[in-house]
Protein backbone atom coordinates (compact mmCIF):
# COMPACT_ATOMS: atom_id res chain seq x y z
CA UNK A 1 0.00 0.00 0.00
CA UNK A 2 1.07 3.57 -0.58
CA UNK A 3 0.88 6.67 1.56
CA UNK A 4 -1.42 9.47 0.49
CA UNK A 5 -0.36 12.89 1.77
CA UNK A 6 -2.60 15.91 1.35
CA UNK A 7 -2.50 19.49 2.57
CA UNK A 8 -5.43 21.70 3.49
CA UNK A 9 -6.04 24.94 5.38
CA UNK A 10 -8.31 24.85 8.41
CA UNK A 11 -8.96 27.68 10.88
CA UNK A 12 -5.64 29.35 9.96
CA UNK A 13 -3.66 26.10 10.26
CA UNK A 14 -1.87 24.06 7.60
CA UNK A 15 -3.10 20.51 8.10
CA UNK A 16 -0.97 17.75 6.57
CA UNK A 17 -3.00 14.54 6.41
CA UNK A 18 -1.42 11.14 5.84
CA UNK A 19 -3.28 7.92 5.03
CA UNK A 20 -1.76 4.51 4.43
CA UNK A 21 1.60 2.97 5.25
CA UNK A 22 4.44 5.08 6.64
CA UNK A 23 7.59 3.13 5.81
CA UNK A 24 11.04 3.29 4.23
CA UNK A 25 9.63 4.26 0.83
CA UNK A 26 6.96 6.72 1.95
CA UNK A 27 8.39 8.39 5.07
CA UNK A 28 10.61 10.85 3.16
CA UNK A 29 7.56 12.27 1.37
CA UNK A 30 5.76 12.99 4.66
CA UNK A 31 8.92 14.40 6.26
CA UNK A 32 9.46 16.76 3.30
CA UNK A 33 5.84 17.91 3.35
CA UNK A 34 5.91 18.60 7.10
CA UNK A 35 9.29 20.32 7.18
CA UNK A 36 8.43 22.32 4.05
CA UNK A 37 5.20 23.59 5.61
CA UNK A 38 7.06 24.50 8.81
CA UNK A 39 9.77 26.31 6.87
CA UNK A 40 7.32 28.16 4.62
CA UNK A 41 5.11 29.33 7.53
CA UNK A 42 3.69 31.53 8.84
CA UNK A 43 0.65 29.32 9.52
CA UNK A 44 0.96 26.77 12.30
CA UNK A 45 1.24 23.16 11.11
CA UNK A 46 -0.60 20.07 12.30
CA UNK A 47 -0.02 16.46 11.22
CA UNK A 48 -3.21 14.38 10.99
CA UNK A 49 -2.04 10.77 11.13
CA UNK A 50 -5.37 9.11 11.96
CA UNK A 51 -5.31 7.33 8.60
CA UNK A 52 -1.85 5.78 9.05
CA UNK A 53 -2.27 2.01 9.11
CA UNK A 54 1.39 0.98 9.47
CA UNK A 55 4.57 2.68 10.68
CA UNK A 56 8.10 1.27 10.71
CA UNK A 57 11.32 2.76 12.11
CA UNK A 58 11.71 4.98 9.03
CA UNK A 59 8.30 6.44 9.69
CA UNK A 60 9.19 7.09 13.33
CA UNK A 61 12.40 8.82 12.22
CA UNK A 62 10.38 11.05 9.89
CA UNK A 63 8.05 12.09 12.73
CA UNK A 64 10.96 12.83 15.05
CA UNK A 65 12.77 14.79 12.31
CA UNK A 66 9.65 16.90 11.73
CA UNK A 67 9.33 17.45 15.48
CA UNK A 68 12.93 18.69 15.63
CA UNK A 69 12.36 20.93 12.60
CA UNK A 70 9.38 22.51 14.38
CA UNK A 71 11.56 23.23 17.41
CA UNK A 72 14.23 24.83 15.17
CA UNK A 73 11.52 27.16 13.80
CA UNK A 74 10.16 27.77 17.35
CA UNK A 75 6.83 26.21 16.38
CA UNK A 76 4.54 23.55 17.79
CA UNK A 77 3.86 20.47 15.68
CA UNK A 78 0.90 18.59 17.11
CA UNK A 79 0.24 15.10 15.78
CA UNK A 80 -3.29 13.69 15.67
CA UNK A 81 -3.42 9.92 16.05
CA UNK A 82 -6.40 7.61 16.32
CA UNK A 83 -7.01 6.26 19.82
CA UNK A 84 -6.30 2.53 20.01
CA UNK A 85 -4.47 2.64 16.66
CA UNK A 86 -1.37 0.67 15.75
CA UNK A 87 0.50 3.94 15.34
CA UNK A 88 -0.34 5.08 18.86
CA UNK A 89 0.73 1.70 20.22
CA UNK A 90 4.11 1.98 18.44
CA UNK A 91 4.59 5.53 19.71
CA UNK A 92 3.87 4.34 23.24
CA UNK A 93 6.14 1.29 23.02
CA UNK A 94 9.03 3.40 21.73
CA UNK A 95 8.27 6.09 24.34
CA UNK A 96 7.97 8.71 21.60
CA UNK A 97 4.64 9.69 23.12
CA UNK A 98 6.72 11.47 25.77
CA UNK A 99 8.47 13.55 23.09
CA UNK A 100 5.82 14.22 20.48
CA UNK A 101 2.71 16.30 21.11
CA UNK A 102 -0.11 13.80 20.51
CA UNK A 103 -3.86 14.44 20.35
CA UNK A 104 -6.87 12.31 19.43
CA UNK A 105 -8.66 14.93 17.32
CA UNK A 106 -7.91 18.01 15.25
CA UNK A 107 -9.75 20.64 17.36
CA UNK A 108 -7.95 19.49 20.53
CA UNK A 109 -4.61 19.60 18.72
CA UNK A 110 -5.24 23.15 17.50
CA UNK A 111 -6.18 24.24 21.01
CA UNK A 112 -3.29 22.36 22.63
CA UNK A 113 -5.85 20.63 24.84
CA UNK A 114 -6.24 17.03 26.01
CA UNK A 115 -2.90 15.61 24.92
CA UNK A 116 -2.52 11.85 24.87
CA UNK A 117 1.07 11.31 25.87
CA UNK A 118 3.38 9.96 28.50
CA UNK A 119 0.74 9.84 31.25
CA UNK A 120 -1.49 7.74 29.02
CA UNK A 121 1.47 5.53 28.13
CA UNK A 122 2.29 4.88 31.78
CA UNK A 123 -1.30 3.77 32.37
CA UNK A 124 -1.14 1.56 29.28
CA UNK A 125 2.14 -0.03 30.36
CA UNK A 126 0.91 -0.70 33.89
CA UNK A 127 -2.11 -2.60 32.56
CA UNK A 128 0.05 -4.51 30.06
CA UNK A 129 2.27 -6.00 32.81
Amino acid sequence: MDLRVSTRRMNGWTVIQAEGELDLLTAPRLRRRLTGALRDGPAPVLADLRGVTFCDASGLRALVAAHHAARRFSMRLPFVVAPNSRLLRVLRLTELDGMLELHSDVPAAMAGADPIGAATARAFNSTAN
